[in-house]
């Protein structure tokens, strides 16, 4: 046990920083990019040949190599011209790269395989030629008839990447021997499988995939894309294409014709009116809708209907600013502009939309959003604190209704001290809404205050509060109804059964007791017993009745003349029962 916290404490310490390297960053400062412990195969000495019976086994020996950026800093060179150490081989980025314009790719090889580079510090200059070489095996295998030349380009090429900066590819492909396909399935297709390869890597890559015939042009027109790859680019693989075209750039062949420096001159005023038109675009739809969006959301929070994108800002206006003062008047200001601004431009009136008034809309669209959240967290949890305060007098409440009609007299103050004896001691309730009721709520209380309390919380609350007083009023109902209960009389006439409630000078009648809600029907008494009108009536009325009788004793006697006004109404032979 004490050897694994040794461990998992020393894998925890920061690494020690190898001298070497220290003394290497002190002398080169940021021009220092990766420093490397390089295995190299040992050549043989001429004429010496391995013994009789002895395996000619390669011998290896290793380098320190100290990869410096020379390509941005001008002090980096003579800064390696005045470096004494012999500990380390100083190599230049430039040269790196020359032996790859020189086709020598050994070195690179070897820096970027695992196997033979112990890397001992990296910008991530390491990791994106680990990252290219692994990319170049896998397409070379695939797609090596197709793949004229690999270059690689970006903040790696140039010495500036970092640790997680992407790698960048332009790969070139031939399509000059195209015959089943046309030359844009060509290009879609190889650029799937290449971008699928470089998934797989595990590697982040920006790939740009060019047909040669379009590379051609665009090269002949010195497009700037395709001029900088081909002025800095670095070939990891070439098949004697780059080289030739990296010549004639550098000889100055490669001049862009009239036609393609007018091209590029109206782009310019082109790509202009093309961000205007984008500008408008997004402050017609994006921008409008951001801030409208919200609005009507904020006002369906509060039970406002959706109204159109003209009202909005007047309702929004009255609820909020004027009524509720629960914003400034300054966002309702932001609103009405918006609209009136993409009402402009949509009819044309507002030509152009500068970038300081973009800027501006699009401040005004963040502060508004901003303080619509701030809004609807102010609006939730003033409803959940209404919420929990309503959920916890309408529980009260009903407990007191409940121990009302049990004849017992209290008031919210004291019903959950008589809700144990009265209720949870004999049984009628359970611990849990017991609990409910003494505990829970008052729990969700202290935690909205504190902030701790969700809304799925609250929600769940007020759910639970709900089927809490449905239980209570049951509860109370059964025993407001109690003493009526003497007041019924079961008759039978046929194969069927029915019930008569006598509440005082009226009676209800439920003709059939297997389909009770089919037909209820209700009379006054006449002084004689008789029924006076029959009226068709429910069981809701009959409860009601039952609730509020119009008298304070329970009839427990009925007359003669009712029970013939009962035969009478079902028209036949009818027999009661008297419990």
């Amino acid at each position: 046990m004490a050897d694994d916290e040794k461990k998992l404490k020393d894998s925890k310490a920061p690494k020690k920083e190898d001298p070497l390297v220290k003394e290497l960053k002190d002398i080169f400062k940021d021009s220092l990019i990766s420093v490397c412990k390089v295995e190299f195969t040992k050549e043989e000495e001429e004429g010496a040949e391995p013994k009789e019976g002895e395996l000619a086994i390669p011998k290896t020996e290793e380098e320190i190599i100290a990869i410096i950026n020379d390509l941005i800093d001008e002090k980096s060179v003579k800064l390696m011209e005045n470096y004494k150490g012999k500990k380390a081989r100083i190599l230049p980025l430039s040269g790196l790269w020359q032996s790859c314009y020189d086709q020598k790719y050994e070195l690179i090889r070897a820096l970027s395989n695992p196997k033979t580079n112990k890397i001992m510090y990296d910008k991530g200059f390491i990791k994106g030629l680990v990252a290219a070489e692994l990319l170049r095996n896998m397409c070379l295998q695939k797609l090596k008839r197709y793949i004229l030349s690999m270059i690689l380009v970006g903040s790696v090429s140039r010495g500036t990447m970092h640790e997680d900066s992407d790698v960048d590819i332009s790969f070139v492909i031939d399509d000059t021997d195209v015959k089943k396909m046309s030359r844009h399935e060509v290009l879609a297709r190889l650029r799937r499988m290449i971008h699928g390869m470089a998934a797989q890597t595990g590697f982040e890559f920006n790939i740009q995939v060019y047909l040669l015939t379009d590379f051609w042009q665009n090269l002949r027109d010195t497009h700037p894309v395709i001029f900088s790859m081909v002025r800095d680019g670095i070939p990891l693989y070439d098949t004697g294409m780059f080289i030739p075209w990296r010549t004639l750039l550098k000889m100055g062949k490669l001049r862009p014709s009239p036609e393609a420096v007018d091209q590029f001159y109206r782009t310019g005023r082109l790509l202009i009116q093309d961000i205007n038109n984008n500008i408008k675009e997004m402050v017609i739809e994006r921008v409008f809708l951001a801030m409208f969006n919200p609005a009507q959301a904020a006002l369906m929070l509060i039970g406002v209907p959706p109204t159109d994108a003209i009202n909005t800002p007047k309702v929004f206006k009255k609820h909020f600013v004027n009524e509720l003062k629960l914003i400034e008047e300054k966002y309702a200001d932001y609103l009405e502009d918006i609209i009136k601004l993409r009402k402009g431009v949509e009819y044309g009136k507002i030509k152009e939309i500068s970038p300081e008034e973009f800027a501006k809309v699009m401040k005004q669209a963040n502060d508004f959003q901003d303080r619509i959240e701030k809004l609807f967290t102010d609006i939730r949890n003033d409803n959940i604190k209404k919420s929990l305060e309503e959920s916890e007098n309408n529980c009260l409440e009903a407990v007191v209704k409940t121990l009302k009609a049990m004849g017992v007299k209290a008031t919210t103050k004291d019903a959950v001290e008589l809700m144990k004896e009265k209720l949870l001691d004999t049984g009628l309730i359970t611990g849990a809404d017991y609990y409910f009721i003494s505990k829970k709520i008052k729990n969700a209380k202290m935690d909205f205050k504190r902030d701790l309390l969700t809304t799925e919380e609250a929600y769940t609350i007020e759910k639970e509060a709900k089927s809490f007083v449905n239980m209570m009023e049951n509860l109370a109902q059964i025993y407001e109804l109690k003493d009526t209960e003497r007041s019924k009389i079961h008759f039978k006439y046929g194969s069927k059964n029915g019930e008569m409630w006598v509440l005082c000078d009226e009676v209800f009648i439920i003709k059939d007791l297997k389909q009770p809600e089919k037909e209820v029907v209700r009379s006054k008494l006449k002084s004689n017993g008789s029924f006076s009108d029959l009226k068709i009536s429910n069981l809701k009325e009959l409860n009601d009745a039952r609730k509020k009788p119009a008298c304070k004793d329970v009839v427990t006697t009925v007359k003669a003349e009712t029970l013939e006004s009962v035969k009478k109404y079902i028209g036949g032979d009818v027999e009661f029962v008297f419990a």
